[in-house]
């Protein structure tokens, strides 16, 4: 049978862990009764903690960080009535993992999407998988002022695998889905990228994944850099490095290196849910005791339930506006504070075509928020 790369990468990706993962979910609840238009529409809840590798001493210190952030942020909701933004949050954050556990690499994206390179994800048909070596190659033909092609081979030496992995990084600048997955090393720069693109782009459940990467993480997982020259301008401007999926191909799994990875994702909370599993829960009651229970009231209450249960759908549709109404609001908010730290999404585009691409999808129809400055 035919050797393919993107298959085997494919099916080992599924079986070897790469990662020891940390998560920190960032709740916040809608501000239903908020009536200035330059007032918040959310407030930061609570923040929730979660690993399997309770024993590291990473867990430990993260777990006491993350109890501490939640007194405060309970203190600021009782006492006052603003609430901290997402953006000192995530500075917060991002401090203490750099500070402390030398977290040094980061990726922002506005979907709490699985971490995978282009070529692997769903929408990528297998057919351009199989045949990705040979589209490469004909790119390369066509274009070779461009992009050369360096083909894979098992334990290829370090420099032409170097050499690959600066074509293929070519390739992914100009939309061509790779194996790659871009890396910086600044988390605001990674905050860009989670609310940069188009109008149409809209934040879901928005994620920062954080890396804590060392030079043993180049031999035994996938960590990847390449050398800066005037043909790769964005990754000097975008502080870039890559994992590289091509090396799954080569590496044991006995010898892997893992790589520490903290989640940062924010949600929005829906009370509703909560108060419907309440009246679930009162319905239940009341049916289990129904011998002890006035006739009428019994009645009443279930007819009462029954109701709010119809509701339901149009609370849902009435909270799925407003937290995407609150979303928008966040990448608006967040795109403030990052240009008050010289933080400049056009500064991450330094090629002319996508430049150009960027002024052009600046300029869409959209409906601009206001966001208060507090």
């Amino acid at each position: 049978m035919k050797f393919n790369l993107y298959d085997e990468v494919e099916t080992r990706c599924d079986k070897i862990d790469l990662y020891n993962n940390y998560e920190i979910d960032i709740t916040l609840l809608l501000e239903i009764d908020n009536t200035s238009e330059l007032s918040r529409p959310y407030r930061i809840s609570k923040i929730e903690f979660k690993s399997d590798i309770h024993e590291s001493p990473l867990y430990k210190d993260l777990d006491t960080f993350i109890k501490k952030l939640n007194v405060q942020i309970q203190e600021i909701n009782n006492e006052s009535s603003k609430s901290w933004q997402v953006f000192y949050l995530y500075k917060e954050i991002f401090q203490f993992i750099q500070n402390k556990y030398k977290f040094n690499y980061f990726r922002g994206q506005r979907k709490d999407w699985k971490l995978l390179p282009g070529i692997l994800r769903k929408e990528t048909s297998s057919e351009f998988r199989h045949e990705f070596e040979r589209i490469y190659k004909k790119v390369s033909e066509d274009f070779p002022e461009k992009v050369e092609y360096i083909p894979f081979k098992k334990n290829m030496e370090i420099t032409s695998f170097s050499e690959r992995v600066k074509q293929l990084s070519m390739l992914q600048h100009y939309g061509f889905n790779t194996s790659l997955i871009d890396l910086t090393e600044n988390p605001y720069i990674a905050m860009l990228f989670m609310i940069s693109g188009s109008n149409r782009d809209e934040l879901d459940d928005p994620v920062i994944d954080c890396f804590s990467i060392n030079e043993e993480h180049k031999m035994n997982n996938l960590f990847v850099t390449v050398k800066k020259d005037s043909s790769n301008q964005r990754i000097i401007a975008q502080k870039g490095a890559f994992l590289c999926f091509d090396n799954l191909s080569d590496i044991a799994e006995s010898s892997i290196q893992k790589i520490n990875r903290i989640r940062i994702k924010i949600n929005i909370e829906n009370k509703e849910d909560e108060i419907f599993s309440k009246y679930e829960e009162l319905k239940t009651k009341i049916t289990e005791n129904e011998n002890g229970l006035n006739t009428g009231f019994k009645n009443h209450m279930i007819k009462n339930i029954h109701i709010f249960g119809q509701n339901r759908s149009e609370l849902n549709k009435e909270f799925n506006r407003k937290r995407m109404d609150a979303f928008r609001y966040i990448k608006t908010e967040l795109g403030r504070k990052l240009e008050e730290f010289h933080y400049y999404e056009k500064d991450l585009f330094p090629d002319f075509e996508q430049y150009i691409k960027y002024t052009m999808e600046n300029y869409e129809n959209s409906n601009k928020l206001q966001v208060s400055e507090t």
